[in-house]
């Protein structure tokens, strides 16, 4: 008996040394855990995530950390400003409520960066680049009507060279975050909320859009900009209207566009998410660059915003 006693009380031990054990390991595992997961280096194809889709990544994390409250919410939000889905990855985590999708989709414009207008001067080069266009140059067609916004979203993004292939989010996405007919404003808080949590690695002066006014056309500071986004490889984002078929091959009453080169002082290079056969059989390149002349661009940008209230975003 005594001895059944000393086996219980032994195995009994080691049950207790065993669950310390874990106990200790995960305390170990907890205190590694950064309370803010969801890091930029995470969401962009850095170290072990690479290669992982958005959803992969936080599904993981949520299983992995038993996610909750606060800290499940916040990382919701940082994920659909990521462009993740956040209704598939409820699909595959059951104990994700829809009011913590929705709320997820709410608080993620707090992630949203507004940055203050600032002079050419403080975002300048060693000095005033001289005109060009980028390229390589891939202009993303819009893949539904009312989807320019969108495709002049993925454009620029994929463009910039330390952004490139690493923006993955769906024009879908994208314009459940800017709504249909978005402003400028409201699209440069988008992006710029992307670029933030892009810029982890890179230390530039180019790490935003800011909205500039060239009141009464001035074509001097226009090109100036430009000639600062090509520098860049940052393109123009440039919003305008057009009613009729005189300065632009299409009738538009309002339209997201981008404008990534100039040869001179009037041919300009502009990406337009529409310009393709599907949507207009004019353009027989089928690539979305529609070259143009700068008193056609000027029209039209005066058209949406009113003669002296001209804008562009850089």
């Amino acid at each position: 008996m005594k001895k059944i006693i000393r086996i219980l009380f032994a195995l009994l031990a080691l049950a207790v040394l065993a669950s310390c054990g874990i106990l200790q390991a995960f305390a170990q595992e907890q205190e590694k855990i950064d309370p803010d997961l969801l890091n930029p280096d995470l969401f962009v194809g850095q170290g072990r995530a690479e290669n992982i889709s958005l959803e992969d990544q936080l599904v993981d994390l949520i299983e992995k950390y038993h996610l909750t409250g606060d800290q499940l919410q916040s990382n919701l939000a940082k994920a659909e400003v990521g462009g993740a889905d956040l209704e598939a990855i409820a699909e595959r985590v059951p104990s994700i409520s829809k009011a913590q999708v929705r709320a997820a989709y709410q608080s993620a414009s707090a992630f949203m960066v507004t940055r203050s207008a600032g002079s050419v001067s403080t975002r300048a080069a060693a000095a005033v680049p001289t005109p060009g266009t980028i390229s390589p140059f891939t202009v993303y067609r819009q893949e539904q009507n009312t989807f320019c916004a969108a495709g002049t979203v993925q454009t620029a993004l994929k463009c910039i060279p330390w952004i490139g292939s690493r923006f993955g989010a769906s024009q879908t996405t994208i314009m459940n975050n800017v709504g249909t007919g978005p402003a400028l404003q409201t699209v440069i808080n988008y992006v710029n909320s992307l670029m933030t949590i892009f810029s982890a690695s890179y230390t530039g002066q180019w790490d935003h859009y800011e909205i500039q006014s060239f009141a009464g056309g001035d074509h001097d500071l226009f090109d100036t900009c430009l000639n600062y986004s090509v520098y860049w490889k940052q393109p123009m984002i440039f919003t305008m209207s057009s009613p009729n078929k005189t300065n632009w091959p299409y009738t538009t009453t309002g339209h997201f566009v981008t404008v990534y080169g100039s040869s001179n002082r009037t041919n300009y290079s502009v990406g337009d998410p529409y310009y393709f056969t599907d949507y207009v059989a004019a353009a027989t390149s089928n690539n979305g660059k529609l070259p143009t002349t700068w008193t056609k661009l000027l029209y039209v940008n005066r058209k949406l915003h009113g003669t002296g209230s001209e804008k562009f975003a850089y």
